[in-house]
């Protein structure tokens, strides 16, 4: 459940943000009808110690490609900067710290858009003092 109260929170957090004026952030899965410029949150497995969680959150933004069928890297760099701006070392929300953990290339998707994968690395400290 960690994993699914991180992505709740993470989503909720930039979507609070404005990034992207339809404010389109979803959390695992877009909407199949919506075509445009989209950020989706998910997560892998977390790993789940007595004292301490730890997973990784996925961070996809998307933009769609150019009526040439060229990456638009101009606009996919700046949403990811953007999205980077909001996670300073150690972004405490929702009881967890999360750091930027790693990023992608350019990955071409199915849907007509390009993406960026930034990794946040999630950390949940369950101990009680």
């Amino acid at each position: 459940m960690r994993g699914m109260q991180a992505v709740s929170d993470v989503a909720k957090y930039v979507q609070q943000a404005q990034i992207l004026p339809q404010n389109t952030v979803y959390k695992y899965d877009k909407d199949e009808k919506f075509y445009g410029e989209y950020i989706v949150v998910n997560h892998l497995p977390f790993n789940r110690d007595k004292d301490v969680e730890r997973g990784t959150l996925n961070i996809n933004v998307h933009v769609p490609r150019l009526k040439n069928g060229k990456s638009n890297l101009k606009r996919l760099e700046e949403l990811y900067r953007q999205v980077e701006e909001l996670f300073p070392e150690d972004t405490y929300l929702g009881g967890a710290y999360y750091q930027i953990y790693s990023d992608s290339r350019p990955i071409q998707d199915d849907d007509g858009t390009d993406f960026i994968n930034l990794q946040l690395r999630c950390t949940f400290n369950n101990l009680n003092y």
